[in-house]
Order: structure tokens, then C-alpha cells, then sequence
């Protein structure tokens, strides 16, 4: 038999036949159960056209079904393709479908109801093909799907797009060893970094993201462990709750973000005094930039809850990597440094007393079996203490993007990735400064805006992810200016009046520099993508063509 994820869930099954949870759905499944459901999905997509090396659309939000209609999709020898089931207010979801249709010709798309087969009507057009639900898929199953279609390592396994919170998204080449390779070794950092093998795991991260796809599906599925699944939605809406569930059922593994986090923060740093036990737990930051602040409250917060903190962890990867390529593993916790950087991009350490000094938390050290080197723009690799880009090398590596020979030429050279992440190492650690992309220059200084941001959304007026900083060139005299967007209910006219000085008296303190204009906007106003990193370049165009609904 090949060597794939689904070769190890048939032996899991075997060997414990794990436990999946669904507390938003109120319903639990043991492995065997969800292997058994995918079996007739697969039956009912072999019907309607779906063979080996076919593309199937996701268009599902978090639930069981996506676990078991990704395994039916394997065990057709098919390659499965997450969509974002939810857009941003600026997109149009008829153009989404487009271009990715363009790289990868659809056998069809699933979706989760006969109403959202809606979203992809103009798909169906364009291409003559349908879409079909759930419940039309349940309707076409028949007789149990018992052989498998063997597939090699080398094939494609899933087409994950690319977030495009700085372009147009990607299709990254995921084959099945990438998928094994990855797998593999998240289990073993967790290992390394617990003292303990992996026996349950937990997550509420979308499944069309890269995270949440292999830390809530697939991770789960090749280690044979229990596993609890929850949508975003039913995460934000009680923290409390969630980690709560993780306590009673003793969990080991556990990701978040930095916004997701510091919203976590406010709500449950007032809603209890009981004590968790979240002892067994090891909590990774990932998906977007951490900063001191959220870390050191997360910190505070968690220990309460018996979680020490060497077991909170910031890791750092990108589709491309099939996800994962660091994680912070040493035993006093993530590193927090202060730095300056001069006009070469070469950094000293410092301390809070200088005002210009950025705090920047560690990644961690490479994953098993990968490479990172930080280059200059000139291609040297340069010593600790020097901004660069970040290259990554090792066995998780995409071979490229589909049909899209230009994008991969120019990520990947010489068997490296170009991430365009701006970092820099010191003792042994990487350390990200910032995506290329970016970085905003006001009178000569580089400014990334993830500080500025975190920084105003430290106010206990204002909620986590609700910032966005831009640099606008004025008309008149030509210069770059910063620009500031919060998302706030409508406020009168002198409570906008005395926040905007707030506002802009704690960033002069800050990082002396000027927050030329602030505006206070409508819920939905900072768009994002599916992992919740801002669209700052669709947001702002928007703000330029005055299409965003601004407070007075």
C-alpha cells in the first residue's frame, strides 16, 4: 500500500479509532464513522464525473462534513481545493471564483447548502458545470466506496491558495509527500517542545486556510488523536468556552493569532476567577506578526490557568512551506528583544528608554530537516543583527504555483523559497520584522505598520483587529503621510475630537512620528482574508475612492 495520510488513517483506526468532536454541531464521530461517511461521498462524486487527478472545489465552512468530504476526495485519487466560503465587502466572489477556475479547471464545487450554491452560479455558467450540495451529494450515495485509488507521493494532494492580503492569490502546489513531510514533523516539534507524545487535539481555525487545514484536519487524522473542531464564529463569540473545552478534555495542541489572542485577552481576562487546568496544553502563536504586549498579557493571563510559559509558543510559515518552517522551543519561553535600526538596516540591541527602538518577539529556530537563511538584496546571507529577506529550504517545499510558471520563478530559485518577509537572526533565532510588501518609508524611516497598529489597539477603547496604518501621498505637497482607520461604533462629535489627540499623542510618545490623519469607520470597513491579515492594499484603494463609510 502507497504511503499516504490515508494509509495512516486506516492504521489509526486499526490501532485506536480516535474521537472527533463537534460542539457546535453538537455531535461527536468516531474516526471510523467519519472514514465510512467519506466512503459514500466518494461513491456519489465518482457518479458525477470525479476521478483521479481532479480538481474539487470546498466551498464549505468549519464542520464534519469537510473532514469527511476531503478523505473522499483522496480516496478517489482527486485533489482537493479549499475555497473561502465568506468575502470581504470590496470583493466580488464571481471573480474569485474566476481566476481560480482559470489554474484549476474544476470537476466541480461543494458546497454547503442549496443556498450557496448561489455564490457559485456565475462558475456554473461560465463553465457549464454544476455545483452541488451536501445534501445533493447525500442523495447520490449508494453503495460503500471500498477500494481506493492509489496515488504516488509526488501527486498533487491539495491546491491551497495563498491568502492574498498583498496580491492575488496563488494556487501553491501541495503534493501528498508535502502533506506526510509536514504532518510528520508538527508532530515531532510538539514532541520536542512537550516531552510527550500528541494525544488530543483541538482547533478553530477556517479549514480553507493552510493553518487550520493541517492543524485541524490533517495533523489529527495522521497521529490518531482526539480531536475538537469549532468554527472561528463559535471561537470569538465565548473564548471562555473554548478553553474551557480544552481543559476537560486535557488537550495538548492548540494554535491562535495575535488578534485572535488579544481579543481572547479582553473578554477573558474579566469573565472568570475559576482556575483551568490548561497544564497539558502547548499553545502556538502563527498566521500574522505577535507582538510583546499580546504575549506578555497572554502570558499573564494563561499561567492563572496553569499554563507555564514555555509551553506558549510563536511559530512562523507560509503556504508555500506546506505551512510550518519555526517554532520558539526554549525553556524560559519565546525571546523578546528591543531593537534600533539605522539607515544601512543594520540593528543594535536596546532598551525601552529609546523611543525609536522597535520590540520584536522571536519565531523560533527551524523545523527538522529546514533550512533559513536571511540574504541580502545583493544575495549574501548576513550575520545576526542585519535586515534581509527571509529564504527557507527543506522537505515541505512547494514545487510552484499552478499554472503560473512567472509567480514560481520568481519565489523560488535555486530549490529556495524568496518568502518577501523581512526578518533578521540573532542566537540562533529568527526574528520577523515585517512583510516586504508592507513597510511604509516616512522621511527616510522604514515603518511597519503591525506596531502601529498594535500599539493603538493596546487602548481599552478600541478592539484587537480593528486598526489598519497606510502611508497616502498628500496632493498638495507631495509628502507620504500616515494614515490611521478604527473600526468604532458612531461617535459624537467630541468623543472622535479627544480620541483622535489620544490617539495620536500615545504614537508621537511612542514612536515620534506623526499620525497625520485618523478616522473612525464602520464594522467590516478593514477587510481581511481568511486568516485574518489585513487587505491593506484593497482598503486602501477604497479609502482613496472614498467608498468607506467614514464617522464625522
Amino acid at each position: 500500500m502507497e504511503d499516504t495520510l490515508l494509509a495512516s488513517v486506516e492504521k489509526n483506526i486499526q490501532k485506536y479509532d480516535p474521537v472527533w468532536k463537534f460542539p457546535e454541531e453538537k455531535s461527536e464521530f468516531k474516526l471510523s464513522n467519519l472514514w465510512e461517511s467519506s466512503g459514500l461521498y466518494a461513491t456519489a462524486l465518482a457518479e458525477i464525473g470525479v476521478g483521479k487527478s481532479s480538481t474539487v472545489g470546498i466551498l464549505l465552512t468549519n464542520r464534519h462534513e469537510y473532514v469527511t468530504i476531503i478523505l473522499a476526495v483522496w480516496r478517489l485519487g482527486a485533489v482537493a481545493v479549499p475555497l473561502r466560503p465568506v468575502m470581504g465587502l470590496s470583493e466580488d466572489y464571481e471573480q474569485y471564483l474566476g481566476r481560480v477556475e482559470h489554474s484549476c479547471a474544476f470537476a466541480t464545487i461543494i458546497c454547503e447548502t442549496a443556498d450557496d450554491k448561489a455564490m457559485a452560479a456565475a462558475w456554473c455558467t461560465l463553465t457549464g458545470k454544476q455545483a452541488i450540495s451536501l445534501k445533493d451529494l447525500q442523495e447520490h450515495t449508494g453503495k460503500p466506496f471500498l477500494e481506493r485509488v492509489a496515488v504516488s507521493p509526488s501527486e498533487y494532494a491539495v491546491i491551497q491558495y495563498s491568502s492574498g492580503s498583498t496580491g492575488i492569490p496563488k494556487g501553491v502546489i501541495v503534493t501528498h509527500q508535502m502533506v506526510l513531510n509536514q504532518v510528520d514533523v508538527l508532530g515531532f516539534e510538539y514532541t520536542l517542545a512537550s516531552g510527550i507524545e500528541l494525544k488530543h487535539c483541538a482547533s478553530w481555525l477556517p479549514f480553507n486556510h493552510d493553518m487550520g487545514l493541517f492543524i485541524g484536519i490533517l495533523l489529527p487524522l495522521y497521529k490518531g488523536v482526539d480531536n475538537i473542531l469549532v468554527s472561528p464564529r463559535w471561537y470569538m463569540m465565548n473564548p471562555l468556552r473554548w478553553f474551557k473545552l480544552l481543559a476537560e478534555h486535557k488537550t495538548g495542541l492548540n494554535f491562535t493569532t495575535n488578534a485572535a489572542m488579544a481579543h481572547t485577552i479582553k473578554l477573558l481576562g474579566h469573565s472568570t476567577a475559576d482556575t483551568l487546568d490548561l497544564s497539558r496544553l502547548d499553545l502556538y502563536f502563527g498566521a500574522e506578526k505577535v507582538t510583546g504586549i499580546v504575549l506578555r498579557r497572554a502570558i499573564d493571563l494563561l499561567s492563572k490557568h496553569k499554563l507555564q510559559s514555555r509551553h506558549i509558543h510563536v511559530g512562523y510559515g507560509m503556504a508555500e512551506n506546506a505551512l510550518g518552517a519555526t517554532s520558539t522551543k526554549r525553556s524560559d519561553g519565546a525571546t523578546v528583544l528591543r531593537v534600533r535600526v539605522d539607515e544601512s538596516e543594520k540593528l543594535s540591541l536596546s532598551d525601552e528608554s529609546d523611543k525609536e527602538s522597535l520590540e520584536i518577539v522571536s519565531i523560533g529556530e527551524p523545523f527538522k530537516g529546514t533550512l533559513l537563511e536571511v540574504r541580502s538584496t545583493a544575495g549574501e546571507v548576513l550575520p545576526d543583527l542585519a535586515l534581509g529577506e527571509i529564504f527557507v529550504k527543506g522537505p515541505c517545499l512547494t514545487s510552484g504555483y499552478l499554472k503560473n510558471p512567472e509567480a514560481t520563478q520568481k519565489a523560488l530559485k535555486n530549490g529556495w523559497l524568496c518568502t518577501n518577509d523581512i526578518g533578521f537572526t540573532y542566537d540562533g533565532e529568527l526574528f520577523f520584522h515585517s512583510r516586504k510588501d508592507d513597510l511604509i518609508i516616512i522621511g527616510g524611516r522604514n515603518i511597519v505598520p503591525d506596531d502601529i497598529e498594535q500599539c493603538i489597539e493596546s487602548l481599552e477603547n478600541v478592539r484587537s483587529g480593528c486598526t489598519v496604518v497606510l502611508s497616502l501621498e498628500n496632493a498638495q505637497t507631495g509628502v507620504a503621510e500616515l494614515h490611521a482607520l478604527i473600526e468604532t461604533k458612531p461617535l459624537e462629535s467630541a468623543d472622535a475630537v479627544a480620541r483622535r489627540k489620544e490617539i495620536q499623542d500615545l504614537i508621537f510618545r511612542s514612536f515620534a512620528l506623526l499620525l497625520t490623519h485618523v478616522y473612525f469607520c464602520g464594522k467590516g470597513s478593514i477587510e481581511k482574508t481568511s486568516s485574518g491579515k489585513k487587505r491593506r492594499k484593497v482598503i486602501k484603494e477604497r479609502l482613496i475612492n472614498n467608498s468607506l463609510t467614514l464617522f464625522k
